[in-house]
């Protein structure tokens, strides 16, 4: 009998193969539609806590002051940090850094980033809709947002505006249009930019493959996994994405080896086995418990702004009754939580970082914290709804809540770094117009900043980039 003619549905975007992911869409009742509307009135909620953040890190006052030497310097820069960090990404995340260093003094330009960020949590939460097929983005969306946390930890986009925004936005972007079947050529250029964009750094790469990682478990979720191997191994996207990988490790290893890196930043070691257990979890998991660090709102409408997201989260938890994900659940919340702790992995198996969580918990909240945060609200909101199904309605009803207070700690959180980050703010806006005016200061740090409030590095040996504290206000 002939079977007909396949579906649309199920074809894919490579020739006449089957549709690689996802096999079967996870049936839901609901839309989420409203669960988007909500998400995005808590971002913009929580962007107006992030508008006066910006040159938090020590690196951020580097790259700044590599910027006002000029593009060529910018250059060196890039091909010293390539070269002694052993870091071929350099090339690309230095220039990124230093334009974002450069140019996050204007207001307008804060406001562009900082929307670019959340714009980045949508993306990753629509991929999660492509890959599952319902409606589950939107709810994912809503924590995502809620729980973006700020602070002054090296945490984009208040520090890094752009190093782990854009590359991760290229990369979610990329695997949507892989997703929805686009056309050849589409399709082509999104897998050369999921390549580039891994390869601007160990963090991008660590996101990329765990993208691709979570894309292929799913697709076993529901299938036999001898057939769903060979399905596999005869799709033309596997390859594709099998090639992208390789050569992206291949390269980043070829230049690290021919450029040994001299930064302990990424060289890998052990401290002790419970720093580095400390460093790992933290790194991985730290920013979803930062908003129970001394949260303190300031004024009635940081009240009220923690009335509004905590009435969004718990509303729309309760609605996610309809939303019946069932096992997989607790698969998507195993894959998730592992996911975050492989991205942590690398940066947590540094002695340098293991040192630095020793003898303070908040700093072990790091840049890999940023990359790891997709996953792990991922997995812990999928944790959290297999979790609320087997509980009775007054236990239900009684976690939602509490999950509801937590969204307010995270404003009240922000609320508390917004207070600080305006200071540091206040400096930045003193020096620019100082840096119109003719003055004779002897110690200009002690004029501009005489609190210390701006982070720099110790004096380095490269004074371009390293300046002493009255070098670089001078």
């Amino acid at each position: 009998m002939n079977p007909g003619p396949k579906t649309q549905s199920m074809r894919s975007p490579f020739r006449s193969e089957p549709f690689l992911y996802p096999l079967q869409p996870v049936p839901t009742p609901i839309t989420g539609h409203h669960w988007w509307l909500a998400g995005a009135v808590i971002s913009l909620v929580q962007a107006l806590y992030f508008l006066p953040g910006y040159r938090l890190s020590g690196d951020d006052v580097m790259f700044f002051s590599a910027a006002l030497h000029g593009w060529d310097a910018v250059f060196d820069f890039s091909y010293m940090v390539a070269a002694h960090q052993g870091r071929i990404g350099g090339f690309i995340i230095v220039p990124l850094n230093s334009f974002g260093a450069l140019y996050s003094e204007y207001a307008w330009f804060r406001a562009a980033v900082i929307a670019f960020d959340f714009g980045t949590l949508a993306l990753f939460a629509a991929w999660v809709n492509a890959l599952l097929r319902n409606s589950f983005g939107g709810l994912l969306f809503i924590f995502l947002a809620a729980f973006h946390a700020l602070d002054f930890m090296h945490l984009s986009p208040s520090a890094f505006p752009l190093q782990n925004t854009l590359p991760f936005a290229l990369i979610f972007g990329a695997r949507l249009l892989i997703l929805a079947k686009a056309r050849a050529p589409l399709r082509a250029g999104a897998h050369l930019l999921t390549g580039v964009s891994m390869l601007s750094s160990e963090y991008a790469f660590l996101v990329g493959s765990a993208v691709l990682a979570c894309e292929y478990l799913m697709f076993f979720r529901d299938t036999e996994f001898r057939s769903g191997i060979l399905k596999v191994l005869r799709a033309s996207r596997f390859w594709a994405d099998v090639v992208i990988v390789v050569v992206v490790f291949t390269v980043y290893v070829g230049w690290r080896l021919a450029h040994p890196s001299s930064y302990e930043g990424n060289q890998l070691g052990i401290y002790s086995a419970s720093a580095f257990l400390k460093t790992w979890s933290m790194h991985a998991f730290g920013l979803l418990g930062l908003p129970l660090y001394k949260p303190k709102p300031s004024s009635l409408t940081d009240v009220f702004a923690m009335l509004l997201v905590g009435a969004l989260v718990t509303r729309c938890l309760l609605q996610a009754d309809r939303l019946r994900l069932g096992r997989l659940g607790w698969q998507l919340g195993i894959v998730g939580l592992t996911l975050a702790l492989f991205i942590a992995l690398p940066a947590s198996a540094t002695a340098r970082n293991q040192q630095v969580c020793a003898a303070y918990i908040l700093d072990c909240i790091f840049l890999d914290s940023r990359a790891a945060y997709f996953f792990a609200i991922l997995g812990s909101v999928s944790v959290l709804l297999s979790v609320l199904n087997l509980l009775r309605p007054r236990w239900r009803v009684t976690t939602i809540c509490v999950v509801g207070v937590l969204s307010c700690l995270s404003i009240a959180h922000n609320s508390r770094s917004f207070s600080k980050m305006s200071e540091v703010d206040a400096v930045w806006k003193a020096a620019a117009s100082a840096a119109c005016d003719t003055l004779d200061m002897a110690e200009p740090s002690t004029f501009l900043d005489p609190k210390g409030l701006v982070r720099m590095h110790p004096e380095g040996a490269d004074k371009r980039f390293y300046p002493s504290r009255d070098e670089f206000w001078g």
